[in-house]
Order: C-alpha cells, then structure tokens, then sequence
C-alpha cells in the first residue's frame, strides 16, 4: 500500500476504485460507501477500531485453530506407539 501523500479527491477516486472492483467483498463495499459519506476523522478512528477487534479476534481464532492441530497432531503421532 502506497504512503505517499494524495489530495482528498484523489484518494476518493482510489476508494472509487475499490468499490467498483468486482473482487472486492460487499462488506467492504459497503463500509468504504458507508466511510465516503462520514467524516473522515470519524471513519477513521472508527476503522482503527474495526481493526483492532478483528484483528485480535482473528489472532484468537487462529491461535485457537493452531492448539487444535497440535493436539491432533500429537494424538496421530501417539496413536500407533505401545501402551
């Protein structure tokens, strides 16, 4: 993603761009049409919020996955030696 600084309405023509993409999911869509009409420190506070919870889900999720394939895993392994 690119840092360098852009006018207000060039970034609107990139959101733009975004919304229009057919490979962009309607949620997504819908929160930058959603963030287009807002004020755009009020979107913005709100999405680095956004991302802050998903994030952390998405960390726990993953964790939580990654416990239980170690657990199968461990169990496989296991599963064939004497007892």
């Amino acid at each position: 993603m690119s840092i360098e600084k852009k006018s207000l309405a060039e970034l609107d023509v990139e959101i733009q761009a975004v919304i229009v993409d057919p490979s962009t999911s309607s949620w997504l869509r819908t929160a930058l049409q959603t963030g287009l009409e807002r004020d755009p420190v009020d979107s913005a506070n709100d999405a680095e919020t956004l991302n802050e919870y998903l994030a952390r889900r998405c960390d726990a999720a993953l964790s939580s996955h990654l416990v239980s394939a170690v657990a199968i895993y461990t169990a496989l392994i296991h599963e064939g030696e004497p007892s």
